[in-house]
């Protein structure tokens, strides 16, 4: 959680005067941060005996998680280029910025969830 709300802060802090390299910082820094956040509420809730550990086996799991990575990547592109996507979104570059970031926080920690709760 701290990593996503550190990109979160860089990003909001210096919004308009941000380079290439720390924009894909900040996004990459929110995607790991979300995977690992629920990923680890989830394996110390399986240690610690709160939640089953059996593994979760859902159908089509690989797939489920190549669609999340793959909605990530696509954020990422709107992310780093907004104004390759405001076209389809009719969105301004910043309010398409700000939905690729909110977007990636919430898919990476569905990501986070489904990876650890896959294992038994």
């Amino acid at each position: 959680i701290a990593a996503m709300a550190g990109a979160a802060g860089e990003y909001f802090c210096n919004s308009g005067a941000l380079d290439v390299g720390t924009l894909a910082s900040i996004y990459a820094a929110t995607f790991i941060g979300g995977v690992t956040a629920t990923g680890s509420m989830v394996a110390f809730g399986k240690l610690a005996g709160m939640l089953k550990p059996k593994a979760l086996s859902l159908p089509g799991r690989d797939q489920i998680n190549l669609g999340m990575l793959g909605l990530a990547v696509l954020g990422l592109g709107a992310f780093l280029d907004p104004g390759l996507a405001a076209s389809v979104s009719g969105m301004g570059p910043e309010e398409l910025r700000l939905a690729s970031l909110a977007l990636v926080a919430g898919v990476s920690s569905l990501l986070g969830l489904h990876l650890t709760a896959s294992i038994g």
